[in-house]
């Protein structure tokens, strides 16, 4: 059976379009308006929704919190597709809880690859793999626990103290660190987790809502496996994710000797 898409556009031409680039992969199913979306959503569980932002009387926002808010449904991957090419509408539309977005008009490689990253990511569910994610704005936590909670263990705190006594008992495979906390700054945690014992190799992750240039700089000098803006796509942090994890089981292999293990 093909993975079924959904694509909703107020547009029949883009319907037309989009499907006629898929229907050889996937199962495409079409919806004219936000509401159409969702009573087929309420009834069936695709594996990607391609939602347009800009719609008349439900616009895509409201679209996308209406299915994050339908039970056994939040986690489904939708996509914004916008002719507008602004950050405000698409930081807006990441922070509501969408997945990622393509500007319109779309190249046929990019939609497809695009749709493949999310397909794909059942093929990325290693659930050996711990996860802490630190930061005391709830919202972005449970966003950021939402994307990778089917994933990976994931174990959440919402303060450095928190993170400090936890990190004392476990080690995990890797830490999201927000950057603006208190009484411990996210640089200040960071400084201190790789002081510890046993978790100097830990990767970090910083993401941050402070759009500053020194900022940044200060974070990237410490030299973190990665840094993310607020609100955090989360196609580009599972992919970092894994290729994290996939560069340290690299390095590991090459670190064993030849013969090793061979009788």
């Amino acid at each position: 059976m093909l993975p079924v898409v959904v694509l909703v556009d107020d547009s029949k031409e883009q319907l037309e379009i989009h499907k006629k680039l898929l229907e050889d992969k996937y199962s495409v199913v079409c919806c004219e308006s936000g509401l159409q979306a969702i009573l087929y959503i309420e009834e069936s569980a695709p594996a990607v929704v391609l939602l347009d932002i800009e719609m008349p009387h439900m616009d895509g926002f409201k679209t996308l919190e209406r299915i994050r808010q339908t039970k056994d449904r939040m986690g489904i991957p939708i996509i914004g597709l916008t002719g507008q090419n602004t950050k405000s509408s698409v930081l807006k539309f990441i922070a509501r809880g969408g997945d990622g977005y393509l500007i319109k008009p779309v190249k046929p490689d990019k939609l497809i690859s695009t749709i493949e990253k999310f397909i794909n990511h059942e093929d990325m569910v290693t659930h050996d793999k711990n996860i802490l994610i630190v930061d005391d704005d709830l919202s972005s936590l449970r966003i950021t626990q939402g994307y990778l909670k089917d994933l990976y263990n994931v174990t959440t705190m919402c303060s450095g103290v928190l993170a400090m006594e936890y990190l004392s008992k476990h080690k995990p495979d890797l830490i999201i660190l927000d950057y603006k906390m208190s009484p411990y700054t996210g640089i200040s945690l960071f400084n201190m987790v790789h002081k510890m014992d046993g978790l100097e190799d830990v990767p970090i992750v910083f993401v941050t809502g402070v759009k500053d240039k020194d900022i940044i700089m200060e974070c990237t000098v410490l030299q973190p496996a990665g840094i993310f803006l607020k609100p955090v796509s989360k196609l580009e942090l599972i992919t970092k994710i894994r290729d994290i994890f996939s560069e340290r089981a690299a390095k590991a292999e090459e670190s064993i000797p030849d013969g090793w293990g061979m009788f």
